[in-house]
C-alpha cells in the first residue's frame, strides 16, 4: 500500500509541473449514493461508472460542427478551471437522476432541481455532485496506520464545468449560465467568487448493450428514455489541497522505503503545489503542517 502512495506522490509531484491538467480518478469513490448498484464490484461495473463521469462531461467537445448547441474544447475546460494559473488538478463529479420531471413550459425552477438534484451549493450557481471519482488517501495506508489532520473544513469552489443531459422536451425551459465575459471572469478571479460554466444538452446517456443493465436504479415506470439524464462536471476546489497534504504525509512520515532525500523533495513539491488550492486566509498561513 505505501509503494502506491509512493508511486501517486511523484506522478502527481512531475505532473503537476508539466500537465496542463491532471484528473485524480478512483474507480472506487468513497461513497455512493442509494440509486447506483454496483452489483458484485467488479472492473467491468466500476469502470461503466467512471466511464458515465468521462463520457458526460467530454460531451461538448465531440459536438459536431453547425450544431445549434454550444460547443467546448479541453482547452477552454482548463482556462476555466485554472483561475490562477497553478491549478491544473481537476475533481470529477457525476450526479444522476432518476426521477421524472414535469414538463410544465416556463417551469425554471422544475428544471433547476433537474439539473441539480435538489442540492445545490453555497457558492454561487455550482451543484454539488453525489459521486466524486477522487481518490482516497486512507485507501492507500496500512490499517495499522491513521492519518492526521486539522478537520473538516468549509469546501470553496473555484471553478466548476458543468454538462448537463437532460430531455429534449425540456429544452428552452431552463437557460443555463450564460459564458462570461472577459472583465466578469477577472473580477470573479480577483474576488475568489466562484466560476461556473454550464452545458446543456438535450441527449440522454446511452444505456449500451455492453454497459450494466442496473447500474442505475430505474424512476417509476422503468429507465428515462433507454438512457440516463444526468450531470456531470469537473472541479478545482480547497479540497484538492487536503488531499495533497494527505499524500505527501503519507509518503513523507510513514513511507521509510523512500530515502531521505527523495522525500524532503516530494514534501517541498506536493507542500507547494497543494498551496495552489489555499482559499482565503489560508492562502497568507504559509505556517501550516510545519
Amino acid at each position: 500500500m505505501l509503494g502506491r502512495a509512493a508511486n501517486a506522490a511523484k506522478s502527481l509531484n512531475g505532473l503537476s509541473k508539466v500537465a496542463s491538467a491532471t484528473m485524480r480518478l478512483s474507480t472506487e469513490p468513497e461513497s455512493l449514493p442509494a440509486y447506483v448498484d454496483l452489483g458484485t464490484g467488479s472492473e467491468w461495473e466500476r469502470s461503466a461508472l467512471l466511464a458515465a463521469a468521462v463520457e458526460s462531461v467530454t460531451l461538448p467537445t465531440r459536438l459536431r460542427a453547425g450544431t445549434s448547441l454550444r460547443q467546448s474544447s479541453m482547452t477552454h475546460f482548463e482556462q476555466t478551471l485554472n483561475t490562477n494559473q497553478g491549478q491544473n488538478l481537476f475533481e470529477l463529479g457525476l450526479k444522476v437522476r432518476t426521477k421524472e420531471v414535469s414538463s410544465s413550459k416556463g417551469n425554471s425552477q422544475t428544471m433547476q432541481q433537474a439539473r441539480d438534484g435538489m442540492s445545490q451549493n453555497a457558492d454561487d450557481e455550482a451543484i454539488t455532485f453525489d459521486i466524486r471519482f477522487v481518490p482516497s488517501t486512507t485507501s492507500l495506508l496500512p490499517p495499522t496506520l491513521a492519518i492526521g489532520g486539522a478537520g473538516v473544513t468549509r469546501r470553496h469552489i473555484f471553478a466548476q464545468v458543468e454538462t448537463y443531459r437532460h430531455p429534449r422536451r425540456t429544452l428552452g425551459q431552463y437557460t443555463p449560465t450564460s459564458q462570461l465575459d472577459q472583465e466578469e471572469l477577472l473580477r470573479r478571479r480577483y474576488n475568489e467568487e466562484a466560476i461556473v460554466d454550464v452545458y446543456s444538452i438535450p441527449q440522454a446517456l446511452p444505456q449500451l448493450d455492453t454497459s450494466p443493465s442496473s447500474l442505475f436504479k430505474s424512476p417509476p415506470g422503468g429507465p428515462l428514455a433507454k438512457g440516463w439524464f444526468c450531470t456531470s462536471g469537473l472541479t478545482t476546489s480547497s479540497t484538492t489541497k487536503q488531499k495533497v497534504f494527505e499524500l505527501r504525509d503519507v509518503v513523507t512520515r510513514h513511507n521509510r522505503a523512500v530515502a531521505m532525500d527523495e522525500r524532503e523533495e516530494l514534501y517541498n513539491g506536493l507542500t507547494e503545489v497543494g498551496e495552489k488550492y489555499a482559499f482565503g486566509w489560508e492562502s497568507d498561513d504559509n505556517s501550516e503542517d510545519e
